[in-house]
């Protein structure tokens, strides 16, 4: 192999690069200066990525003219069809909403600070005047900011508003059943990418993502997507294609933090290219491209730094001795055939077995030649991130899927499993037209079973944070004006994001006597309490469900509005009225209490430093 001296400046500077992208990510950056930059300049760190993958992507698409688009539309024609039919049918049955708490939650919250004044918070806390938020409290989240920005651009174009993270996973759903097309179609042919498209449409908790805020959606089309772009690097010419591989893993890196492996498929990709050319070729961005990834390192050096994003032991967060439970939690749900869970048996059913036979075939075929053709390597190098990350989410404390809230972290191998039947019948077993029955026998299946297991998930409750929260934002955007009214809720993170302000119910209870001092300034009409409460039995004592907050007994409360949501649990919507003398060791502490005297009316600064002194936001201990 030959190595030239621009190669060998090139391997020297990536080398570089990557030293110095951990040692300022983890060595040199403390967790509060991680917190500082990415709060401060995660809008604009992000940006400049997107940028740069807006620029590579000019190559791909710098040859379609208006002939080429119509000649592509009238191939594909049915194609399209097909997607726009999907994307509706996985609309079809489940409503729009957040979905897992409080992770959408999260990052809806940072797209609209990001929106707002630029900074990458999750809005905790606020109060409001005149419809303008005059203070808030909040944090740095663990997550990247991709999909925030995302959103963000979206509330720029059309204004803000809450449901456009559900408007962009929308979009999102059709770009990923185009991609999947592309990737089957590019490697197999039409009817196989038919197949696929019908095979991923049967998933029920693929619908539950394409009506949520999650990332999940965005981060499937970036894998997607690397798939596509490792392909057409390995058939172009040098190093062509290179610079679009690698931005794309970036972008992954900046989505997920454990999607900051996929880093690892474009030095693979390289590497055998090279090997392939018996001659060492790089380009200067790839060199210094670790650079851009010290944004999601920095991200995921707070995730690591804070006890409260890992909520157990670090000893305990990952272990190998989670992975037989997690194991046969995962084959449960994967294959259960009585609508439990958000699987869909057939797509598991086929992609398991398709794996295990390209897995024979890879062993005992695999060549150069396979390279040289560059379908099967991108896939390969792909899908060993993926099984790599299903591994770790296995071994991961919170790594069962059987709850719904994990379900999710299924979501890349069972993209692969939608794959994986076309490749084997067409390159294993040599069936080069597809009958038509595969796709009968897979759109009766998703018209009976699938839709079934969806309408059956949107209405029963499986998660009782969201379904209270869904019906509590319901009740409140109904019932309660906007403007003079605060709300107190575990759930303030969300209830923001509908112009409310809102506390936690931690911060309402060490300050008490500052939240009906609202009330007798007037600063606040009213102030209503969501609860979420379970009813013991004979004695009626109603206790916080685990993980939830208990109001203290404090406040005189007048209910409005109660709803179960099982037998013995339920959300419960109530205005605050008064405040009980505090009890022998309940008496709130010096800093907590409101100032003394009145609000200024005629001194506007003295009336601001008055408000914030007596705004209830963080507790002083």
């Amino acid at each position: 192999m030959r190595i030239q001296k621009i190669a060998i400046l090139q391997i020297g500077l990536a080398t570089l690069a990557s030293i110095a992208a951990l040692l300022i990510s983890f060595y040199l950056t403390s967790p509060k200066q991680a917190v500082y930059i990415i709060k401060h300049y995660g809008l604009w760190l992000t940006l400049g990525t997107v940028l740069v993958f807006i620029f590579e992507l000019r190559n791909p698409i710098k040859h379609l003219g208006l002939a080429e688009i119509k000649s592509a539309l009238k191939r594909h024609g049915p194609a399209l069809l097909l997607i726009l039919f999907a994307t509706g049918y996985l609309h079809l049955h489940v409503d729009r909403g957040f979905k897992i708490l409080y992770d959408e939650y999260t990052l809806n919250s940072t797209a609209m600070n990001f929106y707002t004044d630029g900074h990458a918070l999750v809005q905790a806390a606020s109060h409001q005047m005149d419809g303008e938020v005059i203070a808030k409290a909040g944090f740095v989240d663990k997550r990247p900011c991709l999909f925030p920005f995302c959103v963000a651009v979206l509330h720029q174009l059309t204004g803000y508003r809450p449901s456009n993270a559900f408007w962009l996973n929308s979009g999102l759903t059709a770009l990923l059943l185009t991609l999947l097309y592309l990737i089957v179609y590019r490697t197999c042919d039409k009817k196989y990418a038919y197949l696929s498209i019908l095979l991923f449409t049967s998933l029920p908790l693929l619908a539950q993502n394409s009506t949520g805020g999650g990332y999940e959606l965005l981060n499937l089309c970036l894998i997607a997507s690397l798939v596509l772009a490792g392909m057409r690097y390995l058939k172009s010419n040098g190093t062509e294609g290179l610079n679009l591989v690698t931005i794309i893993a970036v972008l992954l890196a900046s989505t997920r933090y454990e999607s900051i492996l996929y880093t690892l498929v474009p030095v693979v990709l390289c590497g055998i290219k090279c090997l392939q050319q018996k001659q060492i070729r790089l380009t200067w961005f790839t060199s210094i491209s670790p650079i851009a990834l010290i944004p999601p390192l920095l991200s995921y050096a707070i995730f690591t730094s804070n006890e409260r994003f890992i909520q157990t032991t670090n000893e305990n967060f990952f272990s190998i001795a989670h992975l037989a439970t997690n194991l046969k939690a995962a084959t449960r749900y994967l294959f259960d055939l009585q609508g439990d869970f958000s699987n869909s048996a057939l797509l598991s059913l086929v992609g398991v077995s398709a794996l295990l036979i390209l897995a024979v075939f890879i062993i005992r075929k695999f060549n150069l030649s396979h390279i040289s053709r560059g379908y099967l390597t991108p896939l390969l190098a792909v899908f060993a991130i993926v099984a790599l990350n299903t591994f770790l989410a296995l071994t991961c404390y919170w790594g069962a899927w059987t709850d719904p809230m994990t379900a999710r972290f299924s979501l890349p191998l069972q993209l692969f499993f939608a794959i994986a039947p076309a490749l084997a019948l067409y390159h294993c077993f040599k069936i080069r037209k597809l009958p038509i029955w595969p796709s009968i026998a897979c759109i009766v299946f998703t018209v009976t079973v699938s839709s079934s297991t969806s309408i059956r998930i949107n209405n029963e409750t499986r998660l009782l944070i969201t379904s209270g929260n869904h019906w509590a934002l319901n009740w409140i955007t109904q019932n309660v004006p906007t403007n003079k009214s605060l709300i107190i809720s575990d759930g303030a993170i969300g209830i923001q994001l509908y112009d409310f302000p809102a506390i936690p119910i931690t911060v309402a209870n060490n300050m008490p006597e500052r939240v009906l001092h609202l009330l007798d300034i007037n600063f606040y009409d009213q102030i209503y309490v969501v609860e979420s409460l379970v009813d013991f039995g004979d004695a009626y004592e109603t206790m916080p469900p685990l993980g939830a907050n208990r109001l203290s007994k404090r406040f005189a409360l007048t209910h409005f509005a109660q709803k179960a949501f099982s037998r013995n649990s339920f959300y419960r919507i109530s205005q605050i009225t008064a405040l009980h003398k505090a009890g022998p060791g309940n008496a709130t502490l010096q800093q907590n209490l409101p100032p003394i005297g009145e609000l200024p009316q005629d001194d506007p600064e003295a009336a601001k430093l008055y408000l914030k002194q007596a705004l209830p936001l963080i507790p002083q201990t």
